[in-house]
């Protein structure tokens, strides 16, 4: 039963933490948008929101990779 519970917190973390950096990511795109591209890399601090959010965007690229393989892998190795 501890184990569901914990499960079923972590998916709302995770789920919680994808949905909070959509919104960054689309606060970052409104706000290129409104400025135009010559004053959003004027400011450094747009640089590392840019750079931060790759980052993020990458780890959920590589935990959806890591999933998928271990899926396919248990799918292929499910009758040994």
């Amino acid at each position: 039963m501890l184990g569901i519970k914990k499960n079923i917190s972590l998916r709302f973390i995770i789920t919680s933490l994808l949905l909070i950096t959509l919104g960054l990511i689309w606060s970052e795109c409104k706000q290129l948008w409104d400025e135009g591209l010559k004053a959003y890399i004027q400011d450094m601090w747009n640089i590392l929101d840019f750079i931060t959010n790759s980052l993020y965007i990458a780890t959920y690229t590589l935990k959806l990779v890591a999933y998928l393989k271990v899926i396919t892998y248990s799918c292929a190795h499910k009758g040994d």
